[in-house]
């Protein structure tokens, strides 16, 4: 007769004695945390739930990623802040204000219970890795009096990384974004443009025509995981918002929604000496594209009939312009032509989070 064991956020039945399955730990307890809000309780609290959040691939044969006999409160309590806080914002754009106040009460008590289990007044993270910085950056968990502290010790992660990514499933995407908008704007093309493993150009050089679920996904030993896989493909999106510029606004008005408002702003870098992008929205196509020579800038922007923009220069200039087709230069020498150096000699120790 079957043993039904309590796993993080469910019962699974296994039979008695079997070693196909890693014996799971006891549920936890549960209590509540600051201002009411549910925390799992162990050595100390930590809000949300201790759930296994798949990492950087699964197998049949390889140990769960990341390990769920650990607490990964700090995961989940970020993901319940910022799923409360949209749900928040949805409820606000459809009028339902009930629940509006509901979720956005919800969202900072969460906030409030985050910070005092994880934050200290430096701005450092009590637990530290690359992945748990970004999220906590990305999803405006830090207060911005300390967010240009938890961005320095996000670098001084990668550094001591030997200048490589270590995130996992979960913030990869966040990644270069998060850099660029705090300030490291020349790490996260560094990154970009890195080659071996872990790296998206390491991939290219492996004979990758898609993005592959692991760093290393094919080898002389064959493949494994996902040959064609969202996580890592995520970096697209730095692409269009950073090295294109094409932005929506954090909290459009109505008449703003649907890229009826936009903002142009490309921030080149890298030794990268031109781009161009695109995008089909409902009011039509925008399209964007940018060279930069001898310290002189040049930037198109085609939009739209009734699409507004705020084009931002590498400057620091900014002009609005409504539809049509736009010509913008200015002179940045000495500046975003530095070619990075991203050869890489040898093999460091690299660590690489599951988050």
């Amino acid at each position: 007769m079957g043993t039904s064991w309590r796993w993080p956020g469910r019962s699974r039945p296994c039979a008695d004695g079997s070693t196909t399955l890693p014996r799971p730990r006891p549920a936890p307890a549960i209590r509540n945390g600051p201002a009411g809000v549910p925390c799992r309780w162990r050595t100390r609290s930590s809000c949300g739930t201790p759930a296994s959040i798949s990492g950087s691939g699964s197998s049949r044969t390889a140990p769960p990623k990341p390990d769920p006999s650990r607490d990964h409160g700090i995961v989940a309590t970020a993901y319940l802040f910022r799923s409360a806080s949209v749900l928040a914002g949805a409820a606000k754009v459809l009028g339902d204000a009930a629940a509006a106040a509901k979720y956005g009460a919800l969202a900072e008590q969460v906030l409030a219970a985050w910070r005092m289990e994880y934050l200290d007044q430096n701005g450092i993270l009590g637990e530290e890795s690359q992945g748990h910085h970004v999220r906590a950056l990305a999803f405006g968990l830090v207060p911005e009096a300390l967010a240009h502290r938890t961005a320095a010790r996000l670098v001084e992660l990668i550094r001591g990384n030997g200048s490589r990514l270590g995130t996992g499933f979960l913030a990869t995407g966040l990644l270069l974004p998060v850099l660029a908008d705090h300030g490291y704007l020349d790490v996260a093309y560094e990154l970009l443009l890195s080659t071996g493993t872990p790296s998206w150009l390491g991939m290219l050089e492996a004979g990758a025509t898609t993005m592959w679920e692991w760093w290393d996904g094919v080898t002389d030993q064959g493949a494994r995981g996902s040959l064609n896989h969202y996580s890592k493909g995520a970096v697209g999106s730095f692409l269009y918002t950073h090295m294109a510029g094409i932005r929506l606004p954090e909290d459009p008005a109505p008449e703003e929604t649907a890229y009826r408002r936009v903002t142009i702003a490309p921030q080149p870098g890298g030794g990268i000496t031109s781009a161009s992008a695109a995008v089909v929205t409902s009011q039509g196509r925008i399209s964007v594209a940018w060279t930069l020579g001898h310290g002189q800038f040049t930037l198109e922007v085609d939009l739209p009939d009734g699409v507004r923009a705020a084009v931002e220069l590498p400057d620091g200039s900014s002009r609005p312009v409504f539809g049509g087709r736009h010509h913008f230069s200015c002179q940045l020498v000495g500046r975003a032509e530095t070619h990075l150096s991203t050869v890489r000699f040898g093999t460091p120790a690299l660590q690489l989070d599951q988050t």
